[in-house]
């Protein structure tokens, strides 16, 4: 091969390999756009945090239709979460988002990991749990929260039970509390008055009249 036409295929090769890598970086670029807007599955379009603010009385928890179990966090003793709080009270089994009052809220249990200084039973807000909507995460059936003290809670559900998971971080205290008598509607007062017509001893509740 001459001089003459290496001059001449010498350009053409270069525009050839401009032009393909060209052609791979536009299919890059659409590739990436086709899957950033790829249509979500009706899984991963349901956000359980709707209604929890506004008064809506909503709940982020897991639960299933017609399940027996709504395991669910609780951001104050009346067993409602309001995206508004950012401290958990505990993270009770029976919900019912809608009701626009106290209900339910049962059985509620709190991993955490410092010291015991007071009865739980009559200083729960002490031992109440700073945490971040950044550190949470709700679906469907399952929902997630990383503690500001590191503890990790993970819950779900099936028709007839729930199933919890809890992280507790390396070298520090795992404690879990339980109030088997909780209820957002059996929180007893010490020193109130007492009313015969409504007792109540933290585990059941009689009504007369």
């Amino acid at each position: 091969m001459n001089l003459r036409l290496r001059g001449i295929l010498r350009p053409a090769w270069f525009a050839a390999v401009f032009v393909a890598l060209g052609l791979a970086a536009g299919a890059a670029v659409a590739a990436g756009a086709q899957k950033e807007t790829a249509p979500k599955t009706p899984y991963e379009s349901v956000d359980p945090l709707i209604g929890t603010a506004g008064g809506g009385n909503t709940f982020p928890g897991a639960s299933l239709p017609f399940g027996m179990i709504q395991w669910s966090p609780d951001t104050g003793p009346d067993a409602w979460y309001r995206y508004t709080d950012h401290r958990i009270y505990g993270f009770s089994m029976t919900h019912l988002s809608g009701a626009g009052c106290p209900l339910y809220g049962d059985f509620p249990v709190l991993p955490i990991t410092g010291q015991l200084t007071a009865s739980p039973a009559e200083e729960i807000r002490a031992y109440t749990q700073p945490f971040s909507h950044q550190q949470e995460k709700a679906q469907p059936g399952y929902y997630a929260v990383t503690l500001a003290d590191g503890v990790r809670v993970e819950l779900t559900v099936t028709q007839r039970a729930g199933i919890a998971r809890f992280y507790f971080p390396a070298g520090k205290a795992a404690r879990l509390l339980i109030n088997a008598g909780g209820s957002a509607n059996s929180h007893p007062k010490p020193g109130a008055r007492r009313n015969p017509a409504r007792e109540q001893d933290g585990y059941t509740i009689r009504l007369d009249g």
